[in-house]
């Protein structure tokens, strides 16, 4: 079949109607595909989106779902799962670092007692959702998070579900919880994800070592640095410094960083994400260093590429997508002190291999602190171009490489 050449060396499949499947009485639909998130964190859902983005280009012909499964569990459930998250890694970190560490420390291809009373109660939780793949009827289901993948696979091989499952994972290590038998499929951000899961006793055959799926934004061509800053009101005269505490839960003292490093530098300007949250914005606002121009508040926007693409440093927290997106630009990462567990493993990982610089003080003032860090990197061109090198070599066309592989596989079902 003709293709389109797409960044990365993937292919566009085209051609409307090409993928179809057979429903009983020998008629014909469209194709359907599930991809399903879940709303711990901003990262899974962006994954999910950029996937959905990606197979609407691809194959237009395929009828996608993007969905959060949290959405069809209870409140109760809701509040237990995505409340209960963010309050620990605010506020209980090292608890959470060492509960993470505890339930992960299981290895092999068979389910332990307590990985199967985890999937029966989850089952349980996840009974709405389930009805609704089973009237959905998709030809498959991509996960970009831990929750539904492991209670669908097991529904398969029960017979129950009769779609393939695959999965997109969002983390360097993912945790266990992420594991079953039944998955068909798995794509992997880098090859550290792909040993474990192989000591998992996951076949190789089943892995495909893709990079994590981002909007096509972050690695398409751009105006140059000059028109960037004109276009977003930024000065010509001062180095950027993006910083992001994360686009939900509270990721080190952000105002008090902003104004540290505009104090600390005159060259500086902080260019301070405050999200969707109205309340640190107006802080944000409120200082003397934002009256006179050294730190500019941003809430929601769609243009985070475009302010990394000119950042001299990009500060932020450790997330997948979020990493992922900084090595398609690239951008220098300093990352903010990052919460035990899956966070602490992709920040070591960029850092051992020269991606990005770990903030390793929770005093951002004090040696090894976020403003000593960016103070050092600035002052030394040749680093800031080794870290964006380094970045730039490991970043991998995650969203072409996926879709692709969806759409070959539609196409090629009987």
């Amino acid at each position: 079949m003709a293709g389109v050449d797409r960044p990365g060396g993937a292919k566009a499949l085209t051609g409307p109607g090409d993928i179809l499947t057979k429903v009983p009485g020998g008629a014909h639909r469209r194709a359907r595909v599930l991809v399903a998130s879940a709303s711990v964190g901003a990262g899974h859902n962006a994954v999910a989106e950029a996937l959905c983005q990606g197979l609407a280009g691809f194959a237009p012909e395929v009828e996608v779902k993007c969905v959060d499964v949290l959405d069809y569990t209870s409140r109760l459930f809701r509040a237990k799962y995505a409340a209960g998250y963010s309050l620990a890694v605010t506020k209980f970190p090292r608890a959470y670092g060492l509960c993470y560490a505890w339930k992960n420390r299981w290895a092999g291809p068979s389910l332990t007692g307590s990985e199967r009373r985890r999937l029966a109660a989850d089952t349980r939780s996840l009974r709405n959702f389930t009805a609704f793949v089973r009237q959905f009827q998709p030809d498959l289901v991509v996960h970009t998070h831990l929750l539904a993948g492991p209670v669908l696979a097991a529904l398969g091989e029960a017979g129950g579900i009769f779609s393939p499952q695959w999965v997109a994972v969002t983390d360097i290590l993912p945790h266990r919880w992420w594991y079953s038998p039944g998955i068909g499929r798995w794509f992997v951000p880098q090859q550290p994800t792909q040993t474990v899961l192989q000591n998992w006793g996951v076949p190789a055959s089943r892995i495909t070592l893709s990079g994590m799926a981002i909007q096509a934004k972050w690695h398409e061509p751009l105006p140059p640095r000059a028109q960037l800053l004109a276009e977003l009101r930024l000065p010509t005269d001062k180095k950027i410094v993006l910083l992001s505490g994360g686009a939900m839960f509270t990721c080190g003292p952000i105002v008090e960083i902003a104004r540290s490093l505009a104090r600390a530098r005159g060259d500086v300007c902080v260019v301070a994400l405050a999200g969707r949250s109205k309340k640190l914005l107006g802080k944000l606002a409120r200082l003397a260093e934002s009256r006179a121009g050294k730190i500019v508040p941003v809430g929601f926007t769609d243009n985070l590429h475009k302010y990394a693409a000119i950042a001299s440093l990009v500060i932020t927290k450790a997330g997948g997508a979020t990493t992922a997106e900084c090595l398609a630009r690239p951008a220098a990462m300093v990352l903010l002190k990052p919460v035990p567990g899956q966070e602490q493993d992709n920040a070591e990982f960029f850092a051992n291999r020269g991606a990005a610089a770990i903030v390793r003080n929770d005093n951002y003032q004090a040696r090894h602190g976020v403003v000593d860090i960016v103070q050092k990197l600035l002052a030394d061109p040749a680093k800031l171009k080794e870290i964006r090198r380094a970045a730039a070599n490991l970043y991998r066309p995650g969203r072409e490489t996926i879709t692709q592989a969806i759409a070959e596989h539609l196409r090629e079902k009987p």
